[in-house]
C-alpha cells in the first residue's frame, strides 16, 4: 500500500500534550475530531483518501475507525470491549 498523504496527523486533546505537526507544502491537515471521547490518532490511509484509526468512545474505551469523505464510521468490537483500526488498503479493506 502506497501512502498519498506526507503526515499522519495524531490528535489528542488531553491537557498534558500538545499536538505539532509539520506537512509538506501542498498537503492540507484536517482534523478528524473524535467519537465523543478525548482524543484520536489516524493510523493508515489509502491512495483514495479514506482514513482508519483509534478514538476514545465517551466512556474512555478504544474504537477503530474508518474516515472517508468528512465522516467517520465506528467499527464496532463484535462483542468485545473495544476495537482498533492500523491498517487499510486501496480496495478499502
Amino acid at each position: 500500500m502506497r501512502l498519498t498523504a506526507a503526515v499522519l496527523l495524531a490528535f489528542f486533546a488531553g491537557a498534558n500534550w500538545v499536538p505539532r505537526a509539520v506537512a509538506e507544502a501542498g498537503y492540507v491537515l484536517i482534523d478528524l475530531g473524535t467519537l465523543g471521547g478525548a482524543g484520536s490518532v489516524a493510523t493508515a490511509v489509502n491512495d483514495a483518501g479514506v482514513v482508519v484509526g483509534i478514538s476514545d468512545i465517551p466512556n474512555g474505551d478504544d474504537r477503530g475507525f474508518v474516515w472517508d469523505g468528512g465522516r467517520a464510521t465506528t467499527l464496532d468490537p463484535a462483542g468485545g470491549v473495544i476495537s482498533q483500526a492500523y491498517g487499510i488498503n486501496d480496495a478499502g479493506i
